[in-house]
């Protein structure tokens, strides 16, 4: 429940039913779209709510939505946290898979997102520290890295890239931020 008093968590449970019942009251939108509405908080595992429907009798729709919705409250900034950052966000999502939510869903989600997306500042297991300066379409989770730190947590003179997807023995340890990054070579 987080931060939420039992009676919070109970108001915030009724909104499947809410959504369901406000979604009805429109005969420009479908049917299908109240279910989703009402189905958005089943669990695979059947212990979610309103219903405790389980897997295949959850509508698939509402199993994506599952999923998304998961994925978007993660790389939200709330009052209590920070948002993830796209590779933790996965790598929970992955945990909850065959739980919370429907694994085909979640290998179809995580195989369109680039878990290291253009941009981001990633630290290797080497040391080295690098920005993702190309996304595999074959492989997103083994970008394309330029890099631009070494281990000593030097500039590099001449920075030159690294196809992860070529190199089965480095791998990104953790996405670095800009500030972090500042401080690195500031210090």
């Amino acid at each position: 429940m987080g931060n939420l008093s039992e009676e919070e968590y109970i108001e915030l449970s009724k909104h499947p039913e809410q959504g369901y019942a406000i979604i009805r009251q429109y005969p420009d939108l479908s049917l299908l779209s109240a279910h989703v509405a009402y189905q958005h908080h089943e669990r695979w595992d059947g212990k979610g709510y309103p219903r405790q429907l389980a897997e295949k009798n959850i509508h698939e729709y509402a199993r994506i939505v599952a999923v998304a919705n998961t994925y978007d409250n993660l790389m939200t900034d709330r009052p209590n946290r920070p948002p993830y950052q796209v590779n933790q966000a996965i790598n929970l999502i992955k945990h909850m898979s065959g739980k919370y939510f429907d694994p085909n869903v979640v290998t179809a989600m995580i195989a369109n997102i680039a878990t290291y997306p253009l941009g981001s500042f990633i630290k290797l297991n080497t040391g080295e520290i690098g920005v993702v300066s190309h996304i595999n379409a074959d492989n997103p989770h083994r970008p394309v890295i330029r890099i631009i730190i070494d281990n000593l947590m030097r500039r590099v003179k001449q920075p030159h890239e690294i196809d992860l997807s070529q190199m089965s023995t480095i791998f990104p340890v953790e996405v670095v931020n800009e500030q972090e990054l500042h401080k690195l070579l500031t210090s």
